[in-house]
C-alpha cells in the first residue's frame, strides 16, 4: 500500500529529486532579508515531516519557484502543492474578489454541477474570444432585456 500524498511528502521528493538539501531550499525560497526573518530550514524540516502543516499561500509559491528547474514553468509545482495543501492560488483570490454577483452565481452553479474537462476548455475558448471582441454591453446573447 503507497503512503498517502502530502504537501510535506511532495515537497521532500521533489526537494531530492532536485538534490537540493533543506539549508538549500529555505535559502533558496527567502526573500531578500528585509525584516530579518528567512525561512528556516528546521521549520521546512517540520513540514515535510508532516509536524507542521503546510506554510502559506505566499511561502508555497516562493518553495516552488526554489524547486523549478531552471527554463521551467513554476505554475505547475505551484498548482500541485497549493492543491496539496488545500490552499487557494492567490490569483484565484484575487479573480474572485474582484467578480460580479452574475459571476459569483455562476460560480456557484459550476460548484453544484462541476464541468467536465472538455466543457471547462470549451467555456475558457468563448471567454478568450469574447475578451478579443466584446458583446456590446446591451445586446448579450440569450439576455431578456436584449
Amino acid at each position: 500500500m503507497c503512503p498517502e500524498l502530502t504537501y510535506g511528502s511532495r515537497q521532500r521528493e521533489l526537494r531530492l529529486a532536485r538534490k537540493m538539501g533543506l539549508r538549500a531550499l529555505a535559502e533558496a525560497a527567502s526573500p531578500r532579508v528585509v525584516d530579518g526573518r528567512r525561512l528556516d530550514f528546521t521549520y521546512l524540516s517540520r513540514i515535510e515531516q508532516g509536524v507542521f502543516p503546510p506554510p502559506s499561500e505566499q511561502v508555497i509559491l516562493r518553495i516552488a519557484q526554489a524547486l523549478t528547474l531552471p527554463g521551467g514553468d513554476p505554475r505547475l509545482i505551484e498548482t500541485e502543492l497549493l492543491s496539496l495543501a488545500r490552499k487557494p492560488h492567490p490569483d484565484a483570490v484575487a479573480a474572485v474578489t474582484a467578480i460580479s454577483p452574475e459571476g459569483l452565481d455562476f460560480l456557484r452553479a459550476v460548484r453544484e454541477a462541476p464541468p467536465d474537462p472538455r466543457t471547462w476548455r470549451r467555456l475558457q475558448k468563448v471567454v478568450e474570444r469574447r475578451a478579443k471582441k466584446p458583446y456590446p454591453e446591451d445586446r448579450l446573447p440569450g439576455d431578456a432585456s436584449a
